[in-house]
């Protein structure tokens, strides 16, 4: 770590903690150390091994009664059943009985009807009603009510009772309050089309003038709350903490110099990209609701700081997730900012003032403060300009926005006229009086004289006028020659019309602008900004490109066969009418009871610690998951929507916002925007081949630099993301690679998601290991395995997982608030089909044996096909994909795609596509951003096919 910067003391201090931090590590691995010699003594002792004998006693007596209960539930089961079908045949008959007894008294009383041969009197209201009422329940009197004492509050005479809630003055201020939602008072926040509305929103009893007056000083700025974090400001904030480090000095000139690196950087990167910035503050208050928050207000108006606000929303600053906000200061900045600060004055302090305590920014000073809040107060307001008949020194309220622009200009085209209505109208002028004081600068006297003057130049208009039409006969230029009509009719006459003129102007205005409203609203609703940030699935884009030119798909992962009769069959019995009709309703949220008891059977053996491999205690430590033990079928496994469901639940439930997870390159595409998606931060360690001349070229070849691992490994590593056997590589890692992938996880507290889902896919004389049937690795390792891929029925969608009760736990409560549960007919059948393959187990007839012998001489097939064409083939150890090297093969390049953008495999996979009629898999895809030259030169291909899909394919790659 790079010391450089600090200085002298802080050197020190940072030292003294790092040898503390060592001794601490070093007393810790003595004190494990002891503990794994007293666990060595006392396992060789006769006391720990009758315990031990006891205890194996113990676990079959349990295991016995388990096995008798179950008996027990599953006799109960059969005789459920059996009740349920008797007492269904009983309804059929008594059903059939009763039908046939009301076909009888039918018969009979249409024979006697024909017998008889007169017709059933009607039956008259009063019966109607009569036999109703009978029918109805007994009528009840409800309880009398109970009477509710009025409350009568003591108002004050001549008080006026609001029911509107009073606005917090703080918040109108500063944005921000002490007390955030649990304040009493409104916190009102301001839409994007408050401007607008407030524009249009005027009585229709008001005059056109009132669209020119003032609403106030307030303007609308970017919020960032804690954007600057700084320890030195915790430190002064806490400073009674018990931390050892808590008493470091930090002066503020370093606390300055920070600032100032900070501003530099928040200044350059907003206003590159929403332009120029006109004024920017961050708080030094050591109140919660104000300390390191950034407020910017831009020189291009509030719809710089809302595109700011929705851009900035939910990214990462110095790892936290920001919060940004568009807030209103109700009296600008002046009001905001406490102006008793900079003078050393202010009495409550960084920790109790209410308003904002800013940092000086670069080259400023606290005079420079002060004449920059009077300055930017005088710009709201401008003076008087005698040039500008329209302004006067009032702003307009109708805010400059890319939708209302033609509604200002007419606006703009009728103010010379509006202007010398107002100041001959004694109405009009009265608002004069209620503009702001401050940047007018003129006395009450001049603006009499002032409107004196425009007065007389109105009149003498208005006679120059009549004396241009005394020769037309018109009834009007008679009335203006008549002597005995006043000047002040006219003017009444003519600011009567007006009025209807500017009231038919403004109702039209509100008209435009809701029309305008509308469209905006509608093009601003936006999805969620963790959804955007999401890059397209490259299965969505490979079906479409496979949807349009038809090719031959061997990239995608699902077989084109079908399954095991046994499977089918245990799926379509489901569908006759004798089954329970449990078996369609919901089932456990954590699994349904028959395929979780049967996942707990499978995997007890598989998941047990082979205590002979480890019979010395090294750095990998033995947990309580022993050959003693079984899985919990009830707390320990987990069924979700797929292998998918199972990761996205798992890291769900895991990963905190800021936590770390360690992901391998290549790897399946989901593990990145799943983990993104749950506030974490992916980490990527590369898979690299490590070649030898003369040796074939398999997948084992892919190794993980431990050193490499441990490098990228911090504090704030949380999850580590395994998969065996590896997609899109067909890698199986061998038992070294998981003890030190293992040893890793358990030095450093990391969580292993083991993503299992090919585990019954390994060619011999490959074996698969369990992660967590390595020691120690159980109670931090989930083990998720899919039915889609054990019996190639991808569409199903059914997964599990597998690990210990508290982790299974965390996994339930994130699925019964997502998806609850997953379809019992399907968990049914899957269940049926396990115990099936359970009783199969290790023989020739079992489906997991008869898949890999299926499907290995594909994949050898396909890496000779491949090489014979000029491809380099990896031959893999297990799964059903293969990666090529495309490298050698010569393709005009003319006819690849000419944009610079794409990696040179997905041009060659587009181009294979389209020319060639066969598709595949661009392994860049598999890679993150930094690694994706990696995989540039590989494709990747589904060796699971029919034999005569595969033999299509390889004929037209035979042309090549």
């Amino acid at each position: 770590m790079d010391l450089s910067h600090m200085s002298h003391r802080a050197r020190r201090a940072f030292l003294k903690k790092l040898k503390r931090k060592r001794k601490r590590q070093e007393l810790a691995k003595e004190i494990v150390e002891r503990e794994i010699e007293e666990l060595n003594r006392l396992q060789l002792s006769p006391s720990y091994q009758a315990q031990q004998a006891k205890e194996l006693e113990l676990a079959a007596l349990e295991a016995k009664e388990r096995e008798r209960n179950e008996e027990i539930w599953q006799e109960r089961e059969r005789e459920a059943q059996r009740q349920w079908e008797e007492n269904n045949r009983q309804k059929i008959l008594s059903k059939q009985r009763e039908e046939e007894t009301q076909r009888k008294i039918k018969a009979e009383w249409e024979s006697k009807q024909i017998e008889s041969k007169k017709f059933i009197p009607q039956s008259k209201p009063q019966d109607v009603h009569e036999q109703q009422s009978s029918d109805l329940p007994p009528w009840h009197l409800p309880p009398p009510p109970v009477p509710i004492p009025p409350v009568i509050e003591q108002v004050p005479h001549g008080a006026i009772v609001s029911t509107v809630m009073e606005k917090c003055s703080f918040f109108r201020k500063t944005g921000a309050c002490r007390y955030g939602f649990l304040c009493s008072r409104l916190h009102q926040y301001p839409s994007r089309y408050d401007d607008i509305i407030e524009s249009f929103n005027i009585a229709d009893d008001q005059d056109v003038g009132a669209l020119d007056e003032p609403i106030d000083n307030s303007c609308l700025v970017l919020q960032i709350p804690k954007m600057f974090t700084h320890y030195h400001l915790d430190l002064t904030k806490n400073t009674s903490s018990e931390d050892q480090d808590s008493g470091l000095e930090v002066d503020e000139s370093q606390l300055l110099s920070d600032y100032h690196e900070f501003y530099h950087d928040v200044r350059m990167e907003l206003e590159s990209r929403w332009g120029k910035i006109s004024v920017i503050r961050t708080c030094r208050n050591l109140a919660d609701h104000l300390r390191g928050s950034v407020y910017v207000e831009f020189s291009r108006g509030p719809s710089a700081a809302w595109d700011a606000a929705e851009a900035c929303n939910g990214r990462w600053f110095a790892g936290r997730k920001l919060t940004c906000t568009v807030v209103r200061l109700g009296g600008g900045w002046r009001e905001a900012i406490c102006g008793l600060y900079h003078r050393g004055k202010c009495p409550k302090g960084d920790l109790h003032c209410n308003f904002l305590h800013v940092f000086l920014n670069p080259g400023e000073t606290s005079n420079d403060l002060q004449k920059t809040l009077w300055r930017h107060v005088g710009r709201l307001i401008s003076p008087v300009d005698n040039n500008d008949h329209g302004d006067r020194g009032r702003p307009s309220t109708v805010k400059s926005h890319p939708n209302n622009s033609s509604l200002i200009h007419r606006h703009q085209h009728h103010r010379d006229r509006r202007e010398v209505r107002r100041q001959s109208s004694t109405s009009i002028s009265s608002h004069s009086r209620s503009s702001s004081p401050i940047g007018n600068h003129h006395s009450s006297r001049s603006k009499n004289n002032y409107r004196n003057s425009r007065l007389s130049e109105y009149h003498s208009h208005r006679k120059s006028k009549r004396n241009k039409h005394t020769s037309s006969g018109s009834r009007r230029s008679s009335l203006n020659r008549s002597p005995s009509i006043s000047s002040s009719s006219v003017h009444k006459k003519h600011k009567k019309h007006m009025k209807e003129r500017s009231h038919k102007r403004i109702k039209r205005a509100k008209e435009n602008c809701t029309d305008i409203l509308n469209e905006t609203r509608s093009a601003m609703i936006l999805p969620a900004a963790r959804i955007l940030k999401q890059k397209p699935s490259i299965w969505v884009e490979i079906n479409l490109a496979v949807a349009k030119y038809k090719p031959i798909n061997l990239g995608q992962g699902f077989p084109d066969i079908l399954p095991k009769q046994h499977v089918l069959e245990s799926l379509t019995m489901l569908g006759k009418p004798d089954v329970s009709p449990f078996l369609h309703q919901y089932t456990r949220s954590m699994g349904h009871p028959r395929l979780v008891t049967v996942l707990s059977k499978l995997y007890t053996s598989f998941l047990r610690c082979d205590r002979k491999l480890y019979s010395e205690s090294g750095s990998l430590q033995v947990d309580s998951f022993g050959p003693d033990r079984e899985i919990d079928p009830l707390k320990e496994v987990i069924i979700t929507v797929g292998a998918y469901g199972s990761l996205f639940t798992a890291i769900s439930a895991l990963v905190d916002p800021g936590d770390e997870v360690i992901i391998m390159d290549p790897s399946f595409d989901c593990y990145t925007p799943m983990t993104v998606m749950a506030g974490g931060v992916p980490i990527y360690v590369p898979l690299r081949p490590q070649l030898n001349d003369g040796e074939e070229l398999i997948s084992d070849c892919w190794k993980l630099d431990i050193k490499e691992l441990e490098s990228k490994i911090t504090s704030k590593t949380k999850v580590l993301l395994l998969n065996t056997p590896h997609n899109p590589l067909g890698k199986v890692f061998n038992r070294e690679e998981l003890e030190s992938i293992a040893d890793v996880c358990i030095r450093h507290n990391l969580v292993c998601i083991s993503d299992e889902v090919y585990e019954w896919l390994v060619f011999p004389p490959n074996q698969h290991i369990k992660i967590a049937s390595l020691p120690g690795m159980w109670s931090r390792t989930l083990t998720i395995g899919s039915a889609g891929k054990t019996f190639s029925v991808t569409g199903w969608k059914l997964g599990w997982t597998i690990g210990p009760a508290n982790l299974m736990q965390a996994m339930q409560l994130h699925q019964q608030n997502t998806v609850y549960t997953c379809p019992t007919p399907l968990q049914e059948a899957v269940a049926r089909s396990l115990e099936i393959e359970l009783s199969l187990m290790n023989t020739h007839e079992s489906y997991f044996n008869e898949m890999c012998a299926l499907i290995e001489p594909k994949g050898r097939n396909m890496v000779k096909k491949l090489n014979e064409i000029g491809m380099i083939a990896v031959r893999p150890t297990g799964g059903y994909f293969l990666v090529a090297d495309i490298s050698k093969l010569h393709v005009p390049s003319n006819e690849l795609d000419k944009n610079e953008s794409l990696s040179y495999d997905v041009k060659f996979n587009n181009w294979m596509m389209q020319n060639k009629g066969v598709s595949a898999i661009p392994m860049s895809v598999f890679y993150s951003t930094s690694n994706q030259h990696l995989g540039s030169k590989y494709l990747r291909f589904c060796f699971f096919k029919e034999d005569s899909t595969l033999n299509s394919a390889y004929e037209i790659l035979k042309k090549w």
